[in-house]
């Protein structure tokens, strides 16, 4: 329901156009045949009619461009203001050497930060603001997803207790001297999962990829002559070798022809394929 409604509101000025227009053409239709049957009313008043009626128009196409403006305005200050508090969300959890953090008053602005951007994004009213909002959004999970690791690994368990936790069990987290008394310093499970949450591609993504092809012939033909052999030459592996577990396989129209092929091998059936299309 709620697509249906937004793409309803997409076509609601084109529907006010085609309207405005069709009252507009009726209006003028009846006037000439008005005019054409009563000679009683002076053609000077017409004309005052006319002009009263142009004014009007005037003034409401006027109106109508400036609420279009102003909610492009709001749009785009929408669109401005949730990339920031984005921007902000990771630099909160940011230490001051520029590693992650696990402090967990960090971690509970960061998600409210987050919360107030995603709050804001949905009155973005633009549909090229949309679009650049889940540009964005696709940019903020790949930063956060590389951002939120240590040491290039998945946070640990021990991590999410708030204090030291490199190189400790979830037990020898909680147990150390950095904890002090109680459990204040742990981070809420409700704010990982705002935070987690805003990084990870929901199941109803839609992915701009979905409407990609492959390249064709006439393509690789240019890539070619413009010296992206490197390019080509992958194209062609990719469409002649799988791969399966540590087998690799080669392909001749969609058939197994060869298997658990060697370095060696690789490279001498390539020689054969490399180029154009084969």
């Amino acid at each position: 329901m709620k697509n249906y409604l937004t793409e309803a509101k997409k076509i609601v000025p084109d529907i006010a156009g085609i309207l405005i227009a069709l009252a507009s053409l009726a209006f003028v239709f009846y006037f000439g045949k008005l005019l054409n049957s009563n000679h009683t009313i002076p053609l000077s008043d017409y004309i005052q009619l006319l002009i009263l009626i142009f004014i009007a128009g005037t003034m409401g196409t006027a109106i109508w461009g400036h609420i279009k403006n102003s909610e492009f305005s709001r749009s785009a200050a929408y669109l401005e203001n949730s990339i920031e508090l984005i921007n902000r969300a990771r630099n909160v959890l940011k230490t001051t050497e520029g590693t992650l953090t696990n402090n967990r008053v960090s971690w509970v602005t960061a998600a409210r930060l987050i919360t107030r951007a995603q709050h804001i994004s949905s009155k973005i009213s633009v549909q090229a603001h949309q679009e650049i909002f889940e540009a964005e959004h696709d940019y903020q999970r790949h930063t956060f997803g590389n951002f939120l690791k240590h040491k290039n690994k998945p946070l640990s368990e021990a991590f999410f207790c708030g204090a030291e936790f490199s190189g400790l069990s979830i037990g020898e987290a909680i147990n150390h001297p950095s904890q002090g008394n109680g459990s204040e310093k742990w981070i809420p499970t409700r704010i990982i999962s705002v935070i987690y949450r805003f990084f990870q591609y929901p199941q109803n993504y839609e992915d701009p990829l979905e409407s990609s092809i492959e390249f064709e012939n006439h393509e690789i033909q240019r890539l070619w002559n413009f010296g992206e052999r490197g390019v080509c030459d992958y194209v062609t592996f990719r469409k002649h070798f799988r791969r399966i577990g540590n087998n690799t396989i080669q392909l001749s129209n969609g058939k197994k022809v060869r298997d658990n092929m060697t370095t060696n091998d690789i490279n001498q059936a390539m020689l054969s394929l490399s180029g154009l299309e084969k």
